[in-house]
């Protein structure tokens, strides 16, 4: 900071930084957003009985779900 006569001076103020707020954001984002995809095992019952799906039809949705995650997570990654 300049003071009055042109000036560097030595005080500074302690900045709050920002960068550690969007670090644990993302943190809790990425906790709670793997949370809810690997909670499949808890609904699956309750698939089961509202749509009336086969355990082969349910267990296919997640394991193409998980191929698609696979494979087009390498995309991302090599960029």
């Amino acid at each position: 900071m300049l003071d009055k006569k042109g000036y560097q001076s030595l005080k500074t103020e302690p900045r709050f930084f920002y960068g550690y707020v969007v670090v644990v954001v993302a943190f809790f984002i990425m906790v709670v957003s793997w949370a809810l995809y690997y909670s499949f095992g808890v609904f699956f019952k309750p698939l089961l009985n509202e749509f009336g799906w086969t355990h082969a039809m349910t267990s296919g949705a997640f394991s193409l779900s998980m191929t698609m995650y696979g494979v087009l997570d390498s995309v991302p990654g090599w960029c």
